[in-house]
């Protein structure tokens, strides 16, 4: 499976690494403005998940191709290779929502941490079975993948998506360049219209996906240093995310939290100044 690989800034061998993975249906570019401004203290890497960005999209069936197990192998493999480039500089590995789950798994599953701390905004650690959150998150889930199945995936121009969205909730509230950027990296020119990069079915598949509850089982055997950012919980878009932070923590002590007042799981699309300047404030600058 061939995966994207980004290097922002390869020029600054001597600051730290940073890799760079996102959220379901998004691509790293979409991260671009975001991502520039954390290009001042790190050597910044992003990858797109398979089926996302310039990826490649995965064949069927996805309960085998797109399973938390694939991705976290996926993510090993990148990391690995972000480890050697790093050349013994330090490395943080960051997430937005979809990432997170398989870089929780990453020291069980893969037996070892490429990177030396995670710094992650919304994880996805889904409710185990009789968990106080695990029918709320099951009924959002399953709403938006049925929204993911409902989406338009082919456009005249990405002027018309950007039009589309930008006075509709949540775009509405995005940072414009941020949105500018989701467009660029959504679609790709198809036939003389411009289709979406992650395909609708691929979308939904992962919102079934995320709903390994084996990521928390097994989440007392993260090793180093955690970092979560959160939405606050007040929020109309901050869904069941942010809701398991306490249970995150009963399991990982020494995580280290914080929750941005007025931000919704989209936060950096929200603000992405405050992102990246919580980002410099938990991750290590050597």
């Amino acid at each position: 499976m061939a995966l994207a690989v980004y290097q922002l800034n390869p020029e600054d061998v001597d600051k730290p690494a940073l890799l760079w993975s996102h959220a379901i249906g998004f691509a790293a570019e979409a991260y671009a403005p975001f991502l520039a401004r954390l290009t001042g203290r790190f050597r910044v890497f992003a990858c797109d998940v398979r089926g996302h960005g310039r990826s490649e999209v995965p064949p069927e069936p996805y309960d085998r191709t797109l399973t938390m197990s694939v991705l976290t192998e996926d993510l090993g493999a990148v990391a690995t290779a972000v480890r050697e480039a790093a050349a013994g500089n330090r490395f943080v590995m960051a997430t937005h929502s979809l990432a997170g789950a398989p870089a929780l798994r990453a020291a069980w599953q893969l037996g070892w941490l490429p990177w030396d701390e995670l710094v992650a905004f919304d994880p996805p650690v889904f409710p185990t079975p009789g968990h106080p959150l695990h029918d709320r998150a099951l009924a959002y889930n399953a709403m938006l993948a049925e929204g993911a199945r409902r989406r338009r995936a082919r456009w005249d121009s990405p002027e018309s998506f950007y039009a589309s969205l930008e006075a509709r909730p949540p775009f509405d509230g995005w940072d414009k360049a941020m949105l500018a950027a989701y467009v660029h990296g959504a679609l790709k020119e198809e036939g003389g219209d411009w289709v979406l990069r992650c395909p609708p079915a691929v979308e939904a598949a992962l919102y079934d996906t995320v709903q390994d509850a084996t990521t928390l089982e097994r989440l007392s055997a993260h090793r180093g240093s955690l970092s979560v950012v959160s939405a606050d919980g007040a929020h109309p878009g901050a869904g069941w995310l942010c809701a398991m932070v306490p249970t995150i923590r009963d399991r990982i002590a020494a995580m280290r939290q914080r929750e941005l007042p007025g931000k919704g799981h989209l936060m950096m699309f929200e603000d992405p100044e405050l992102c990246a300047a919580c980002l410099y404030g938990f991750a290590s600058p050597a």
